[in-house]
């Protein structure tokens, strides 16, 4: 006797937790990690030029 719903085409309920993890990780974390990535990005710009310009000030340039 065989088994029962153990074929190939059986989904479990951890493979569509699987696929809506996949599904919510490319629609919205990743393009959210890579948002903060290009806002620490100018951040750390900005912090940079602040430092020279107040470089530039303090010795009177």
């Amino acid at each position: 006797m065989g088994r029962l719903g153990g074929g190939l085409g059986a989904a479990t309920p951890s493979s569509f937790v699987r696929a809506a993890w996949q599904a919510v990780r490319w629609s919205v974390v990743v393009p959210t990690l890579q948002l903060a990535v290009y806002i620490c990005a100018a951040m750390s710009l900005m912090l940079f030029l602040e430092r020279l310009y107040m470089a530039v000030v303090v010795t009177g340039l």
